[in-house]
């Protein structure tokens, strides 16, 4: 496992091919996504080449880490940001969606959740559309 920051070359490479893969269609269709969508998208801290693949899924309803807060040492008055992870097991799995993005985040994919205004779009249509951008797309 590397760190997010060793990682942010192929995040950003990633990101690229993502973003200009739709970019290059824009012209035929006018649009990059679909009206009202918008893509939530999670790259796992691995090198490239230990990423199983890409994935468009669901918006699972687990949390994948906790967040607290704590005062600063040099600073009482400013608060930082705690992240812990939290464990991730077979009940949990069964509670949430099997093809969930939490359960496909913690396998090493990249996912890809197409979202609306109700956390994961369902429609058919909107995941076809995004699978054939994302088709020639390398982790």
């Amino acid at each position: 496992m590397i760190k997010n920051l060793d990682n942010l070359k192929n995040i950003a490479d990633f990101m690229v091919q993502l973003v200009g893969e739709p970019a290059q269609n824009q012209c035929a269709s006018g649009t990059l996504l679909p009206k009202g969508i918008a893509l939530n998208v999670n790259y796992p801290p691995l090198p490239s080449e230990e990423t199983k693949g890409i994935l468009i899924t669901e918006q699972g309803q687990l949390p994948y880490f906790k967040i607290t807060y704590a005062p600063s040492k040099s600073d009482p008055t400013i608060f930082s940001p705690i992240f812990e992870k939290l464990a991730f097991d077979a009940a949990q799995s069964k509670a949430n969606k099997a093809k969930s993005d939490t359960a496909a985040y913690q396998q090493g994919y990249i996912i890809i959740v197409p979202i609306d205004g109700n956390y994961s779009s369902e429609k058919p249509q909107v995941k076809t559309a995004i699978a054939s951008s994302i088709e020639k797309l390398k982790p």
